[in-house]
């Protein structure tokens, strides 16, 4: 590939110069053509002079040995030739004549008919030359010896002319034709060279003008993908400073755009980095473009192994997932949006909502994961609760629809049979009456924000009064109650009615599980900045294997026994929530003394410092308002 300033400033002069030297060499050739056709006019023209006045002067014919006096006017009036020469027939020589050169500017003429004498074909060439001729007029040219050949002199022969067996040949030099010649040469020559120089430095103006401009347009367009700052510098050439111009007008909006593509890209990749949910970004390839970090720990990836960086690597090097690689290629291979869910086998039991989205075009892939465990176990929990819900609401119901039914439909039912069916009925619907509560509080525990506020409560109030509330219960079965608190205030932040309610579940559930003579005690102790509660019984136990387990709506471990006690299956699960609400937890252990239950409510509370920090606040907002 040819460069532009090699053709303005090399190829094109270089072109221009052979022109014009063949055109040069091809004039001077015509010209000397023309300037011998010129000189042998004016000689044909002195041979039809010389042939008139030997008409006219000579009637008769001329005698070789005869010195006619238009013989010594031929010598006058032809000095300027360096020969002439008159023949009759073919070897009689009636005039020669020869210029010789005595000083710097005078010539004479000699007679050379006596040195012609022996050369019997001095003629012959002019002669065959004329009688080929139609005018019988012939000429020649004749070249030196030299190395050079150039052209020295110049003959024309002419014959037969006023009946008389006349010849005549004149021979000039043609050293005037050459002068003329060199001259013109020389002023020609210097013209190429002036136009050859002139050319040369237009062109390199040219080159300055034009080439110069296109090389810094060329560097720019390669600077600018890295410097979209750069801009071109205008020049004094119309036409390139409007290319100029343009280009700088398009480096500005590409400026604009990328500067605006690249916020958004980093607006993305800042969303993108800080959603929860895994995001991976494939090319067309399946490589890597863009993730966040969620993508680590949902799909357990430890990042170390990858130095970090998982930029320009296949998904399959990364994701370790049988069924989410088989997702990916369908999507890939069907070009169709998926959906799917997919459980890992971890610890956690994860379940992922995967969404596969193609990219236009066959581009890429966008692969977002989001975590759903949550909201799966959830969705089971209330799917078993809806059953649970139902198995509890439709015992009950059948067995007062059943005394009921009895009832209308029996005539002889005695008045005893009457009342004890009846009392059954109301047992029943006690029953279905503490179901129903007990799913109202469960409920308002879901939005337990909305429903109940905190404020400062005396634990050990709400304890004494439900230790004296189920006093009854446990004398009916002989069960001693003891409160082993030995503080006289447990002051903190939280709501009545809930701690209420968390410990009455608890010792009630305690009198309940526990057989006669038996023995529940309500201890305390004080672990950092917690108040832990402890309800210990020496009842039947719970086996380790549902400690966790029985804080679920209406999970029962003896379903049997639950029901014949009259309980919900809500109870712990009304007391998780209810400790949950107050930011504390509640977990069961064995006895550690022997048989029985020990269930630890642990409660945060305030200090002292925190107390007084408190209060200061409160005045400060009273002032203030």
């Amino acid at each position: 590939m040819t460069k532009f300033s090699s053709l303005v400033k090399v190829y094109y002069p270089l072109i221009f110069g052979l022109g014009l030297i063949v055109s040069i060499l091809f004039f001077r050739s015509a010209l000397k053509d023309e300037m011998i056709n010129i000189k042998l006019t004016e000689l044909d023209q002195q041979i039809f002079y010389i042939k008139d006045k030997m008409n006219k002067l000579v009637p008769s014919p001329i005698s070789p040995d005869t010195n006619h006096p238009f013989i010594g006017q031929l010598s006058s009036e032809f000095i300027n030739h360096l020969q002439i020469l008159i023949l009759k027939g073919k070897n009689n020589i009636l005039y020669c004549g020869e210029r010789l050169k005595e000083d710097h500017d005078n010539y004479r003429y000699r007679d050379c008919r006596q040195s012609l004498k022996d050369k019997d074909n001095y003629y012959d060439h002019e002669m065959r030359m004329a009688r080929n001729s139609p005018s019988q007029t012939g000429f020649d040219i004749r070249y030196s010896n030299t190395l050079s050949g150039s052209p020295e002199k110049i003959l024309l022969f002419s014959r037969h002319f006023n009946n008389h067996d006349y010849s005549i040949r004149i021979i000039v030099s043609f050293k005037e034709i050459q002068d003329t010649l060199d001259r013109i040469d020389r002023i020609v020559w210097i013209f190429a060279f002036v136009m050859i120089s002139i050319l040369v430095l237009v062109n390199n103006l040219l080159s300055n003008m034009i080439v110069k401009p296109l090389q810094g347009i060329i560097r720019f367009l390669k600077d600018y993908k890295e410097d979209r700052s750069l801009r071109l510098s205008y020049t004094s050439v119309e036409e390139v400073i409007h290319l100029q111009y343009f280009l700088n007008e398009m480096a500005k909006g590409v400026q604009k755009q990328m500067s605006e593509l690249t916020q958004r890209k980093n607006q993305v990749e800042t969303v993108i980095k800080n959603v929860s949910e895994g995001v991976i970004l494939l090319d067309h390839k399946l490589k890597v473009l863009l993730y966040n970090n969620g993508l680590f720990s949902l799909l357990k990836i430890i990042p170390e192994l990858y130095d970090y960086d998982l930029f320009g690597k296949y998904y399959y090097e990364i994701i370790r997932n049988n069924p989410l690689n088989n997702m990916i290629e369908q999507s890939v291979r069907e070009q169709t949006r998926l959906s799917q869910n997919i459980h890992l086998s971890t610890l956690e039991n994860q379940t992922l909502e995967v969404i596969c989205i193609p990219l236009p075009h066959k581009s890429g892939l966008v692969v977002m994961i989001n975590d759903i465990t949550e909201q799966y176990k959830l969705v089971e929990i209330k799917k078993s609760f809806v059953e649970n819900a139902s198995h509890e609401f439709k015992t009950p119901i059948s067995i007062i629809k059943g005394y009921l039914e009895t009832i209308l439909k029996t005539d002889d039912i005695s008045v005893e049979d009457q009342k004890r069916f009846l009392e059954k009925v109301l047992r029943n619907a006690d029953r279905l009456n503490n179901l129903i509560k007990d799913l109202i509080t469960l409920n308002k525990l879901d939005d337990s924000r909305d429903y109940f506020r905190k404020e400062p409560v005396n634990v050990l109030d709400v304890i004494e009064s439900c230790l004296d509330i189920l006093s009854l219960k446990a004398e009916t079965k002989n069960i001693q109650l003891v409160n082993a608190i030995t503080e006289d205030s447990l002051e903190l932040m939280g709501n009545q009615e809930l701690l209420e309610t968390i410990f009455f579940n608890l010792i009630d559930n305690a009198i309940t599980y526990t057989d006669h003579e038996g023995e529940v005690i309500v201890a305390f102790k004080e672990d950092g900045d917690r108040f832990v509660f402890s309800v210990i019984d020496t009842g039947i136990g719970i086996s380790g294997n549902y400690h966790q387990r029985i804080f679920e709506r209406f999970y029962r471990v003896d379903e049997g026994r639950s029901r014949k006690s009259g309980g919900t299956g809500l109870g712990l699960s009304i007391v998780k929530h209810a400790v949950m609400f107050h930011d504390g937890e509640v977990y069961c252990e064995a006895n550690p003394t022997g048989k029985g239950t020990l269930f630890k409510v642990a409660l945060p509370f305030e200090s002292d410092a925190e107390k007084a920090l408190a209060s200061m606040g409160s005045i400060d907002g009273e002032t203030n308002s």
